[in-house]
């Protein structure tokens, strides 16, 4: 019996000791390790236990082993929490002898912009990659799908539309019915990196200048995009790691490197920076600028004082901007000439007297809230020169009733013309990626909108609360692949999906009854009517907008045509102006609402029952 209790007390502070050994780490190189439970400590695993101050950075290898106290250990797992929160870490490579990828192993690691898969894991934990913001590309290796355990959420927070998961060619339909992986739209071959491309070689910015640099890897479908970018003087020329842009810091020189995550190629682009007092604002004629670039130079029309926080815009050196406003190509000041190439953040901001405003084709930007709550507006047309409208852009412009978006445009931001409560028609041309957040709400007499085919974002309450709403024309082939927000509101929430009808390409009604909110649409048909433009012309007018038996047309040129078309763009009358003062019978029409065209002036009018 003395016997027993004695074996029993041995064993008991040898497996004390062994489970003390298990649970305590160490530190290899970079890394800190663990033994894994239950492998008589035989293997290892990368754990969380470092300090604060020594999380790991810049490109990480975990090894296949470690050589601890003269032995060699196989690293087979990376534990729980291993490297969450290492926002430094830009790369890792993992290597084929990890058969477990613990939960939130890599949580917020918004550094990482590709990450590698192999074939050896058999278990991806809850959240693993959760919030990895920034991950572009995942390649996976892993053969049998069906043999790997995954927890929930693994790829929570990466952008499943944007990111490219390259797989095995021939495992392609394993992972496009497999849960989780599913929900990546690009889903392709794995594709080998070859070089590396990098578009300028030499550029000159001013202090505290921005500016894009612009690269891809070659060939451009290569599975790993990875891009890392680096400078040789951050003190002269800083540059963000991740999305190549540059900011002068001081006056010199610097070359900025450009390398691939796979292959390592590498590109330079040598940085100058000059003396140009990025920044700085003045007042030429009736408008405030302000210097946005070196070379060339260039400036930002902007109001003199912009405070974001309160929402306000003051001019004290100038009058404050109203009635026609024209915006020039350029501008001269001090002696040097300036391209005027932007509406700057805030630029006409509540500048309710503004009657209309002349856009010239050297503006490429409207920026956020350029022309918010510019009540006096209504009518605006936007060059071809111009590619972004930003966030806010035309919030609240409550008369504005017509609105030309040119091909050249490829992203409306959020709130872009939340509130335009006049507006009638939007034609959203084949240029436009994504219709941001909230970009059309409360359009409230919004009747008809045409949607490109080039869309393939639209984000939450995109059109939320177009009460009038009768006519979505969606030119979208491929609705599945097309990215419906829902996070904040769905796209189309609080528009009648009973009196809208829904016109999509021919061939395509199935697909849409049967897609993520098209399918609530309760009319939803092949769309045979090609949508007509529509712009403005001040001197015409048309009036009254309720009518019992018809309008009147003034100021337009003898002989012009003029049109009528229900909101789904059919046309039900024509006929030509015969005089300056004309009277037009609709009486024969069904009540309703009703688009007429004159010349280049289009007006909503609402056709009442006669009595």
């Amino acid at each position: 019996m003395r016997f027993s209790r004695i074996l029993f007390l041995l064993l008991l502070v040898i497996g004390a000791s062994k489970l003390a050994n298990a649970q305590k780490s160490f530190k290899v190189d970079d890394l800190y390790y663990k033994f894994v439970y239950g492998s008589n400590d035989t293997k290892v695993y990368v754990s969380d236990n470092y300090p604060s101050s020594q999380k790991p950075k810049g490109d990480i290898v975990i090894p296949e082993t470690i050589e601890y106290k003269g032995k060699t250990y196989p690293v087979t797992e990376i534990g729980h929490f291993a490297f969450k929160n290492c926002t430094e870490m830009t790369s890792v490579v993992i290597p084929n002898s990890i058969t477990s990828i613990k939960a939130q192993a890599f949580a917020y690691c918004q550094g990482l912009t590709s990450i590698k898969l192999p074939n050896s894991l058999n278990e991806i934990s809850s959240q693993a990659f959760f919030y990895c913001s920034n991950i572009i590309s995942i390649i996976s290796e892993i053969e049998e799908l069906t043999s790997l355990e995954m927890g929930s959420g693994v790829f929570m927070g990466i952008d499943n539309l944007n990111c490219v998961l390259a797989v095995p060619e021939e495992k392609i339909e394993d992972y496009k019915n497999a849960k989780q992986w599913k929900d990546f739209i690009n889903i392709q071959p794995y594709k080998a990196v070859t070089g590396i491309n990098l578009v300028e070689k030499n550029k000159i910015i001013g202090i505290n200048e921005e500016l894009q640099l612009t690269g891809n890897v070659i060939p451009e479908n290569a599975s790993n995009k990875s891009l890392i970018w680096t400078s040789s003087d951050t003190a002269t020329v800083a540059v963000d790691r991740i999305n190549g842009i540059i900011i002068g810091k001081k006056a010199g020189n610097a070359i900025i490197t450009l390398a691939s995550q796979e292959g390592n190629f590498t590109a330079t682009c040598e940085v100058t920076v000059n003396n140009t007092p990025i920044g700085t604002k003045f007042a030429e004629g009736n408008l405030f600028y302000e210097i946005i670039a070196a070379s060339p130079l260039q400036v930002a029309v902007v109001p003199e004082i912009l405070d974001e926080q309160a929402h306000t815009a003051t001019w004290n050196s100038i009058a404050k901007p109203s009635g026609d406003v024209k915006i020039p190509e350029e501008v001269k000041h001090g002696g040097n000439t300036y391209a005027v190439t932007s509406l700057g953040r805030g630029a006409f901001l509540k500048c309710a007297g503004v009657t209309s405003i002349t856009i010239p084709n050297s503006i490429t930007k409207i920026d956020g809230g350029a022309l918010y709550q510019c009540t006096g507006l209504t009518s605006v047309t936007i060059p071809n020169s111009v590619t972004s409208i930003g966030n806010s852009a035309f919030k609240y412009c409550s008369n504005l009733t017509s609105v030309t978006i040119p091909n050249s445009v490829k992203t409306i931001g959020k709130y872009a013309f939340r509130s335009c409560e006049e507006l009638p028609k939007v034609v959203i041309p084949n240029s436009v990626k994504i219709i941001s957040d909230y970009a059309f709400a409360n359009c409230e007499k919004l009747v008809s909108v045409e949607i490109p085919n080039s869309v393939n974002r639209i984000e939450s309450g995109a059109f939320y609360a177009c009460s009038d709403l009768r006519a979505i024309h969606s030119k979208i082939e491929d609705v599945y692949s097309v990215y419906m927000g829902k996070e904040a509101g769905e796209v189309f929430s609080s528009v009648s999906k009973q009196k809208c009808t829904l016109y999509v390409p021919k061939g395509k009604v199935e697909d849409y009854k049967n897609a993520e909110q098209w399918k609530d649409f309760f009319n939803i048909k092949e769309d045979e009517i090609t949508a007509i433009e529509f712009t403005n012309e001040s001197n015409i007018a048309i009036y009254p907008t309720n009518v019992q038996t018809g309008f009147i047309v003034e100021n337009a040129t003898q002989q012009t045509t003029l049109e009528v078309f229900t909101i789904t763009g059919k046309k039900v009358l024509s006929t030509a102006i015969t005089s300056n003062k004309q009277f037009v019978n609709i009486n024969n029409l069904k009540s309703g609402v009703y688009l007429v065209k004159a010349g280049n002036k289009t007006t909503k009018i609402i056709k009442l029952n006669s009595f």
